[in-house]
């Protein structure tokens, strides 16, 4: 009875619950809640196996979603934004012009950052960052912390964090990303390398001043010369300082207009000094430096960071040198989505100081006290082009446009330009090709292919053997003269029309030498040299000196190819006029030195190439020496004091106007034209300077020796290599030289390679004595002539044109336009 009793008890009755305790059997289930056998509050509350219970249940189940979840997570690609760069352009001296790009940011390796500037953004940011795991679970839970105070979501912290944030993530401030970003983190911790962590942080985080990376933020904080690579600690503790927000510590920073001035804010100043203070004191405490270092730094002057200066102006002159340098990438292989991405260091062979001269002296021409007129003003019954009265005219002084270019004759780097006067105004490069015809610049290049080639046999036949010509080969100066072909028959176009060639004065110079027809710029001595030559031996010449194929006249087969209707542009001009400077060497011209893109260093200098005989280069040599002397149309530049060569050129209605002389040292292209901006027409340059008419002898020619006077300032007088190649040829009806037969030759052998075999030289005779000898033909010294050509007046200018002259005094109006779709001198 005993055993039943105590059998009834567990099973159904009373089991010790106490007063108001549950009776009756104990209920099968899975977790006893509310507890039975309990009452009051007890009932309710857990036990603390049950507490156990759950919270493992509880922490089991967090695990496995976040092992889930890290499973899940995969690293993102780096945001697009995150991998441009900016391209860094510097001058010639290695000094910064200018940073462009989507973004201002220049990446460097972490090898180029000291270890202790590193370890200065670690102080400030994350001072176990070689140790932990891409995330700081103390960090973590004060974020948490914080958003649960209403405080919003803080950053994570970590080094790591910020880099995923920056490169990977958005920048919204959520739970979600904050989740993401933390997994994210955590498995970059395990996968990816340290150095590349801090790498890609430092290069990637936002200093201010519109910068990204520690290479851009040096150089906007100390200087566009500053480098990450030469930054000290202090330096270094001041960048670290601002990544903690530049707007509240950069001391130009204005809060009311949230951009950079050159103001010092007085508030953000304070707060970086204290910062810093903050940043070099963990670098000791921290082990970084020992605290005798930290101290010390704290010690020294502040390293206040330089003014705000934007590095990304494109005005003035240096977005005419920023197109040009891309434009010489672009040719050199390098694609504009590579360029666009960024990244580039692009070292150029602009010249500071060159630039300067050349500004200068375009202004010294075209400022202030020059005065040009507008054309559209005239009274309809008058020509603009003849007109006298200039009280009709109104001052239009941003119509004329000057274009220049110089290059350095021994390798084609192109030194200085001028496109214009304000790259944000006029876009447009009138250095580059601005499309205006060169006019009698083109002469040079004619005479060229003549003693290459020689002249064409009278069939026309191209495939004789041809036999250089002499410059002392005489033809005839005198004006409107009919032209011929080689065979002697008159040139007629498509409508059978004679051609008649103009001068640009009426003077009956009679058989001239090739030389004094150089020299005073006469049309009718090189066009006829042309025809005789053939035209297409000329385009062949000009080619070879390095003008453009998609530059030349469209028609090369016209007489007046000969006088200019090409338009190369002042760059293209001064670098083939370069290659008579450097004895027939031709360098294409290039802008940019070399380039460094990814650790490698390019180099973009041109090769050279051989475009004509020493003895073909030097005797066009010259040629144009005798265009800058006392009675050729270049005098004016006699003023600069040194051995130099050059060509006068007008084009017709004087539409524009040339000088185009290298010396040793260097060769220059000054070009002006005048050009209505609502249809881009070309216009007479009349009026400007209170000129009538404006040639190559006045405006251009200053502008050139200005401009080579400042450049060349201090360096020797060099001597320029003259010769008198080729065979003397006069044209035929010229009565010969007395002094010269057909087989003769001047000093210096036959070119290696001419396009036409040329008939083997033989010895030159005596030439006249320096006394019966021309001034035109005078060159260092030794008479280059045959015979002295009939005298020319130094002091009298050739005698009036119906429509084409000039008054001016020491310009004698020599070399102007040469007729319909002509040029001038």
């Amino acid at each position: 009875m005993r055993k039943a009793a105590q059998s009834k008890g567990r099973r159904g009755g009373k089991a010790g619950g106490g007063p108001g305790g549950p009776t009756g059997p104990r209920p099968k289930r899975f977790i006893d809640y509310p507890r039975w056998g309990k009452s009051g509050v007890k009932r309710w509350l857990p036990s603390w196996k049950q507490m156990l219970s759950c919270f493992l249940m509880v922490t089991a189940g967090l695990v496995g979603v976040v092992g889930v979840a890290f499973a899940m997570t995969k690293i993102p690609d780096a945001n697009t934004m995150t991998s441009l760069q900016s391209n860094t352009y510097y001058w010639s001296d290695g000094s910064v012009m200018v940073q462009q790009g989507a973004a201002l940011r220049q990446n460097v390796p972490l090898t180029s950052v000291p270890v202790k500037v590193q370890d200065d953004f670690l102080a400030a940011e994350n001072a176990t960052f070689w140790s932990d795991h891409g995330v700081d679970p103390e960090g973590i839970l004060r974020a948490f912390y914080d958003m649960a105070k209403g405080e919003g979501v803080q950053s994570g912290s970590t080094i790591t964090q910020q880099w995923i944030k920056n490169t990977r993530l958005s920048q919204s401030q959520t739970v979600s990303r904050k989740l993401q970003e933390i997994l994210i983190s955590v498995k970059v911790g395990v996968k990816v390398p340290k150095e590349t962590v801090l790498d890609g942080y430092l290069n990637t985080s936002y200093f201010g001043r519109g910068t990204y990376g520690i290479q851009a933020a040096a150089q906007a904080y100390y200087g566009p010369n500053a480098t990450a690579s030469n930054l000290t600690v202090s330096q270094g503790a001041v960048l670290a300082a601002l990544l903690n927000g530049p707007s509240a510590y950069d001391p130009t920073f204005d809060p009311n207009t949230g951009i950079d001035t050159n103001t010092i804010n007085q508030a953000n100043l304070t707060a970086l000094k204290a910062r810093w203070t903050y940043v070099l004191t963990r670098m000791g405490a921290d082990g970084f430096i020992t605290p005798a270092e930290s101290q010390a730094a704290l010690a020294a002057p502040f390293p206040m960071p330089v003014k705000y200066s934007s590095a990304t102006n494109l005005g003035g002159s240096i977005g005419y040198l920023y197109t040009l340098a891309n434009n010489n990438l672009l040719r050199s292989g390098i694609t504009q989505q590579q360029l666009s991405a960024g990244g580039f260091q692009i070292y150029t062979t602009f010249n500071k100081s060159d630039m300067n001269a050349m500004k200068s002296a375009v202004d010294s021409q075209l400022l202030n006290p020059i005065k040009s007129y507008s054309k559209d003003k005239v009274q309809d019954t008058e020509d603009p082009s003849t007109a006298t009265d200039y009280d009709k005219y109104y001052p239009v002084n941003q119509w004329v446009h000057a274009g220049g270019a110089s290059v350095d004759p021994s390798n084609g780097a192109v030194n200085a330009i001028y496109g214009g006067p304000d790259f944000d105004q006029q876009q447009f490069d009138d250095a580059d090709n601005p499309r205006i015809l060169v006019g009698s610049t083109f002469k040079a290049f004619v005479l060229a292919a003549a003693l290459t080639n020689g002249l064409a046999a009278p069939d026309g036949s191209t495939t004789a053997a041809h036999t250089p010509v002499s410059l002392n080969s005489l033809f005839n100066g005198d004006p409107n003269l009919v032209i011929k072909e080689p065979n002697g028959t008159p040139w007629t176009d498509q409508s059978g029309h004679t051609w008649v060639q103009a001068n640009d004065s009426m003077e009956k110079y009679g058989p001239v030498t090739l030389t004094t027809a150089m020299a005073q710029s006469i049309n009718t001595v090189y066009v006829q040299l042309g025809m005789d030559v053939g035209m297409p031996y000329v385009a062949k010449a000009a080619l070879a000196a390095g003008v453009l194929q998609g530059s030349l006249a469209p028609d090369e087969n016209v007489p007046s190819f000969a006088l200019g209707t090409s338009t190369p542009g002042p760059i293209r001009l001064a670098s083939a006029y370069a290659t008579f400077d450097d004895n027939g060497i031709e360098h294409d011209p290039y802008e940019v030195d070399h380039y460094t893109y990814n650790g490698q260093t390019v180099s973009l200098k041109t090769p050279a190439k051989v475009a004509f005989s020493p003895q073909v280069a030097d005797t066009v040599t010259t040629a144009l020496k005798a265009v800058v002397s006392p009675t050729g149309t270049g005098a004016n530049a006699l003023a600069l004091g040194h051995d130099a060569a050059g060509k006068t050129g007008t084009t017709d209605s004087y539409k524009s106007a040339w000088f185009v002389g290298f010396t040793k040292q260097a060769s220059t292209a000054i070009g002006l034209f005048d050009q209505d901006p609502t249809n881009s027409s070309l216009l007479p340059l009349i009026g400007l300077g209170g000129e009538q008419q404006v040639y190559g002898a006045n405006f251009p020619t200053a502008i050139w020796t200005n401009y080579m006077e400042q450049v060349l300032a201090g360096q020797p007088n060099l001597p320029l290599s003259t010769a008198n190649y080729g065979t003397v040829q006069d044209e035929s009806g010229q009565s010969p030289s007395p002094t010269a037969t057909p087989s003769q030759t001047a000093k210096n052998s036959a070119p290696a390679t001419p396009s036409r075999t040329p008939s083997a030289p033989t010895t030159p005779s005596t030439p006249p004595s320096s006394a019966s000898c021309n001034p035109i033909d005078l060159i260092d010294g030794q008479c280059i002539t045959g015979q002295p050509s009939p005298p020319v007046s130094p002091t009298t200018p050739p005698s009036t044109p119906t429509d084409t002259t000039s008054s001016t005094p020491g310009n004698k109006g020599w070399g102007g336009p040469g007729g319909d779709d002509g040029g001038g001198g």
